[in-house]
């Protein structure tokens, strides 16, 4: 199970992994080489960049947010940012600039960055962007007062 998910990481971070026997004593010698040896993982084309990389593998989950089924549906065929009136439930405490889950019927589908804490969240899910304010307490007059998203599509990385 272990290698199965380094090999994950490694071809979604766009490198080749080969599983061979430790076993031999030039294995690591006969890879290197080229030569056919175990099993060869090769790279995504689509591997992600730096950032998104250490979004998915290189910090630490602090929670998770459900999502309902539109919004799962906009996260995997467009690409799209998770917005409140998508989010379904939280599970955990995390602040702003944490890292979360991203599940839709019990299934990770994502990892992102929050703009919200898990408090905050929980307050404005399933609302429209357009309520945040209100919802928060905040002036929505002042500048750059609340997120649109909870994730910015930026900041959030699809695994498949």
């Amino acid at each position: 199970y272990t290698k199965i998910k380094a090999a994950h990481i490694a071809t979604n971070s766009g490198v080749h992994m080969v599983i061979a026997s430790g076993e031999k004593d030039d294995s690591i010698r006969l890879v290197a080489k080229g030569e056919v040896v175990g099993t060869h993982f090769k790279p995504l084309e689509n591997a992600h960049n730096q950032k998104k990389h250490w979004v998915a593998f290189g910090k630490r989950l602090q929670g998770e947010i459900h999502v309902d089924d539109g919004c799962a549906k906009a996260i995997l065929d467009k690409g799209s940012s998770i917005l409140p009136a998508g989010v379904i439930s939280v599970v955990g405490e995390f602040e702003p600039g944490e890292t979360c889950s991203i599940l839709h019927g019990n299934k990770e589908i994502a990892r992102g960055m929050v703009n919200y804490s898990s408090h905050d969240i929980d307050l404005i899910k399933g609302h429209k962007t357009a309520e945040i304010a209100n919802l928060l307490g905040i002036d929505a007059a002042s500048i750059n007062a609340t997120y649109d998203e909870v994730i910015h599509r930026d900041n959030l990385v699809i695994l498949r």
